[in-house]
């Protein structure tokens, strides 16, 4: 094994590769190693050499690299085998990737041939392949087959000699024989055949074998060991076998003499030159032997059946010769292995597709082509159906092109079941098929199943256009006889829906079907619908439908308050495309009264509203599609109205629409509405010269003087002369009668109060809260302006040297954007205090109230709270023996940023007091409700004054005492 090895490197250095080392190489290859050094001896130094040259293991032997250079004993065996072993050992140490691991298996590398790279054929192989195929298909990816076979590097080639040797195996100069002898003598010896084809066996002398076969050579060593050496049985096995030199010439990747293997075959062969060249035949290999044809090997036998019975064994001087492909064919489509095939005589349809492994499952075999060029030097098609014996024998020529069709992979004799069920599928189709026999058996539907409404989704089965029908699921549910089951036909679906689901989202790709499917001059028959349902939206026009059958397609009314009295339909004119608006009686049409509930046609839209809904906000992109449809002689269909007037803009024109339908549009009249009084503007365009604006007055309380309105008509409502509104204050919490009240003409905080029956027994009256709308205003511009003046203050700090003291500058930053965190979620509250115990005993000046007032009475409380710059803010119980200290120690104490010498207590009502100020006995005077606030220190003179921020931080304190105190109320 170590001599085959060596062996193979050697022809590396012999090619080239580390070619310092071609001395030893010469020497071992050539054999120069003396005749007369025993068998050990040769191995042995063919091992320090195999060392030197190729850098192996270390492992491998006994000695180190070192060890084998500087050895005495070393040095004279190279000596022996004439190799100059310091010479050897002063050359380079090869590089990592070029040593050899002798204990790896030989790999044989691949090169890249026409069937694994994307290269198109040669044209010298087939011009009608290329004109045919190579523009259409290589470039998609179809390439020859076959070719990457024994593909490798001639370089790397060495002979197999781990494979059973066959017993009729011829031996000849150069076979070695390990022969082991057992009985009254145990010895084995490793014998070579002389090139004179003798044996030389110890103790029996020559024994010619040179000729015989393994088997004939085993049985006359044997008998001549058993008879002239009594007592002695042997066992003869092959040891080394002699190599042969054959020629590849034609076609081979790499043309020439290789020296192989005796036991090496036509495919050895083929390896050792790297295989067939792009434009060799891979089916008509010969094999000449003196001049004759001896084989003629067909690769694809061998690829595409694993036949190598023409694989035979060659002999010394064999030529192989690799002639050059002429014909090819491809084949593409739903076959196993789509490529392009070299054929060989006549072949069919059949053949080829039997050399692409058969079709596969998906081929739709009544749908294949042959493409061709005609005499004519065009392409043509031959349409084939491969169920037919006389299609299957249909002739390939060179470069025909063969493509078979896939299935269509889409299912048809099947039944949809899709939307609010447990468990939606298919279901296989079947003549007399209904609906009932889709549902679940049990018929068991997860929770909200909407009886009122399901779809059947029906498709034309040439052109799978859909039609929607509707289904009456409570019928069929009731009554598996009713006639509402109707038969199904192959590809029906059906659709359930849930009261509570979004089905506008789940119709919406068969929405879109519907209008991909509709040709001109058509509309799609599609409806749609606004207003308070559960799942408005645009729904499939399904025959006969009317209003109320697309207001239960939507799920239904939501539980609001509908509006009766105003509801629109828009049209769409099929000849122009333009759009109109009508009227709709909506209680006539939720009746169900054919004759009053509208029949709706394709891009019908429905408005519906809420009671009290400004219509016009809605409406909108309706007007917007109307003013563009105006014309010189076609005003835009658009009234207006304003003033006083529920919900002033702008509304569609209906047919025969009077100022009194437009007035209830508009959500009704105003209570300081003059009615005696309205104004009509209208443009008057009698005139082809001038258009003119005529003003119209109209009573309205004057039935009789109701008029139609014109396009782009508008209507002006005024307010009575000398009218004011009653103003609203509003009183809420402890109150007996809390709510919203009228003021009468200079009411005040105090009457108000005894009009309305006075507070309630759990009412802390010290702990009123009032609220005045103008405040709020006020407060929203200051904490505007802290926000805005901090902000520009950390941007200063942003573009300032923070080298000069980072620590000071990141201590600020820390200040400034946690104030500007606390104003962003801030809520003004408005807050006015008053003293309110003081005005309801008379002793200070009563609050004249004005409109937006609000007056808030909480409950009693029992608490203390402690906020700001202590180390947890918290409420505590209120004991009246604690003071000030104590309170704050029960919140943990003080912060490293309170200012302990600017505490101060808010109290109940809101008043603010000093803690220090008025004496000792006054220091402790804290009441329950009460809120002691410990402040920012912001004196830190490192910091320098900061006086932004101890306005924000009263501003925040002050704010969140009063959003606590109505969150406590809407708390009870």
């Amino acid at each position: 094994m170590i001599y085959l090895v060596f062996q193979l490197n050697c022809q590396k250095v012999k090619a080239g590769w580390q070619s310092g080392y071609a001395e030893a190489c010469k020497a071992l290859y050539a054999g120069s190693i003396p005749a007369s050094a025993s068998v050990l001896v040769k191995m042995k130094i063919r091992a320090i050499i195999l060392m030197l040259i190729f850098l192996a293991p270390p492992s491998i032997f006994s000695n180190s690299l070192s060890e084998i250079c500087e050895s005495p004993e070393n040095k004279a065996l190279a000596k022996a085998a004439g190799v100059n072993i310091d010479e050897v050992c002063s050359k380079p140490i090869p590089r990592d990737s070029e040593k050899v691991n002798l204990a790896s298996p030989i790999k044989i590398p691949q090169r890249e041939t026409i069937s694994s790279s994307g290269n198109t054929i040669n044209s010298s192989i087939s011009p009608v392949e290329i004109s045919s195929l190579s523009t259409n298909k290589l470039s998609s990816g179809l390439l020859p087959y076959g070719y990457d076979l024994f593909a490798g590097d001639p370089k790397t080639f060495a002979p197999t000699v781990n494979i059973p040797v066959d017993p009729d195996y011829l031996l000849g100069p150069g076979d070695s024989l390990t022969i082991q002898l057992y009985g009254k003598i145990n010895n084995t010896y490793d014998l070579t055949i002389d090139r004179d084809g003798k044996l030389s066996f110890p103790g029996l002398g020559p024994i010619s074998i040179s000729g015989l076969t393994f088997k004939e050579a085993k049985e006359l060593l044997q008998s001549r060991i058993r008879n002239q050496i009594l007592g002695v049985e042997s066992s003869i096995t092959l040891g080394s076998l002699r190599s042969m030199q054959i020629f590849i010439l034609g076609e081979a990747y790499k043309p020439g003499a290789y020296t192989i293997s005796s036991l090496s075959t036509i495919t050895h062969a083929l390896i050792a030159s790297g295989g067939v060249s792009d434009i060799g035949s891979l089916r008509n290999i010969e094999l000449r032997r003196n001049g004759k044809l001896i084989e003629t090997f067909d690769l694809y036998d061998l690829l595409l059946s694993g036949d190598n019975s023409k694989d035979v064994r060659l002999l010394a001087s064999d030529v192989l010769f690799i002639p050059l492909a002429k014909t090819f064919a491809s084949v593409d489509g739903q076959v196993l292995r789509p490529a392009i095939y070299e054929i060989k005589g006549e072949t069919s349809v059949g053949s080829l597709i039997g050399l692409a492994g058969g079709l596969s499952p998906k081929a739709y075999p009544k749908s294949a082509r042959v493409t061709s060029i005609d005499i004519n030097g065009f392409l043509s098609v031959q349409d084939l159906d491969l169920t037919k014996k006389e299609d299957l024998e249909f002739r390939i020529k060179a470069g025909d092109h063969l493509e078979v069709d896939t299935i269509v992979g889409e299912k048809r004799n099947i039944v949809l079941l899709s939307g609010h069920v447990y468990f939606e599928g298919e279901f296989k189709w079947y003549k007399g098929m209904r609906i009932s026999d889709v549902l679940p058996e049990d018929l068991i539907f997860p929770p909200k199943l909407d009886t009122n409404f399901a779809l059947l989704v029906r498709r034309d089965p040439k052109t799978l256009e859909v039609e929607p029908i509707r289904i009456n699921l409570k019928e069929i549910l009731d009554d598996f006889d009713s006639p509402y089951n109707i038969n199904l036909q192959a590809l029906d679906s059906i659709r359930i829906f849930s009261t509570e689901s979004k089905r506008t989202e789940s119709i919406r790709s068969l929405i879109d079907e519907i209008k991909g499917q509709t040709k001109y001059p058509d509309l799609p028959k599609i409806v749609s619908i606004t207003g308070p349902l559960n799942s408005a939206g645009a729904y499939p026009l399904l025959e006969g439908m009317t209003i109320s059958d697309l207001i239960e397609s939507a799920g239904g009314f939501r539980p609001l308050v509908i509006n009766y009295d105003y509801a629109l339909i828009e049209r769409t004119d099929p000849d122009t495309g333009e759009i109109s608006v009508s009227n709709i009686n909506l209680k006539r049409a939720l009746s169900k009264d054919l004759e009053l509930n509208l029949s709706l046609g394709p891009l019908d839209h429905i408005y519906l509203f809420i009671k009290d809904e400004n219509a016009a906000t809605i409406l909108q992109p309706l007007i917007g599609r109307l003013g563009p449809q105006a014309g010189s002689n076609k005003p835009a269909k658009i009234v207006s109205i304003y003033g006083t007037i529920q919900h002033a803009g702008q509304y569609p024109l209906t047919k025969n629409m009077t100022v009194t339908d437009l007035v209830i549009a508009a959500g009704g009249i105003k209570e300081e509405t003059y009615t005696p009084n309205i104004e009509i503007t209208r443009l008057n365009r009698s005139n082809p010269e001038e258009a003119t604006v005529e003003k119209i007055n109209l009573n309205l309380k004057n039935r009789g003087n109701d008029i139609i309105l014109k396009p782009n008509d508008s209507l002006t409502l005024r307010t009575i002369p000398e009218f004011s509104s009653r103003e609203k204050v509003n009183l809420l919490g402890e109150f007996r009668f809390p709510g919203s009240y009228q003021l009468e003409e200079g009411e005040t905080l105090a009457s108000l109060i005894r009009r309305t029956g006075g507070f309630t027994k759990k009412a802390d009256v010290n702990a009123s809260f009032f609220t005045r709308a103008d405040l709020l205003t006020k407060e929203k511009e200051v904490i505007n302006d802290l926000k805005a003046r901090i902000t520009s203050d950390l941007n200063q700090m942003e573009l300032s040297d923070s080298s000069v003291n980072s620590e000071l500058i990141n201590k600020r930053r820390a200040l400034y954007t946690a104030a500007l965190e606390q104003l962003n979620q801030l809520q003004p509250t408005g807050r006015l205090v008053i003293p309110l115990t003081k005005i309801l005993d008379g002793r200070t000046k009563d609050l004249t109230l004005i409109e937006g007032d609000s007056l808030i009475i909480p409950k009693k409380k029992e608490e203390v709270t402690i906020i700001g710059e202590v180390r947890k803010p918290v409420s505590v119980l209120y004991e009246p023996r604690l003071g000030l200290n104590s309170y704050l120690q029960k919140a943990g104490g003080y912060t490293d940023l309170s200012n302990k010498k600017a505490i101060y207590i808010v109290k109940a009502n809101g008043d603010v007091i000093d803690p220090k100020r008025g004496g000792w006995l006054r220091r402790s005077k804290i009441s329950p409700g009460d809120t002691i606030v410990v402040p920012l220190d912001i004196s830190d003179p490192t910091l320098g004054l900061l006086p932004v921020l101890v306005q924000a931080s009263q501003i925040i304190y002050q704010l969140s005492l009063g959003a606590a105190a109505v969150d406590s109320l809407r708390d009870d």
